[in-house]
């Protein structure tokens, strides 16, 4: 994933993460990088995030989004 898209994609998963200090927010594995919000994403950011290549993670933990390098 370039750059410019994952750091758009955290400006979007930002808005709807209650506290950003919170260690269980972000994580990694091997090539996946995890954001788990505290709220559901709105319909058309789910559709931004899409288009930058995020994928939302249904398997993990409602609400969790991940992103491939």
């Amino acid at each position: 994933m370039q750059l410019n898209r994952f750091m758009e994609g955290l400006e979007i998963l930002r808005k709807y993460i209650d506290d950003p200090e919170n260690p269980n927010v972000f994580s990694a594995e091997h090539d996946e990088f995890y954001v788990y919000c505290d709220r559901e994403i709105s319909k058309a950011d789910q559709k931004t995030l899409d288009k930058l290549g995020w994928c939302d993670n249904e398997d993990n933990q409602e609400n969790s989004w991940l992103a491939f390098q």
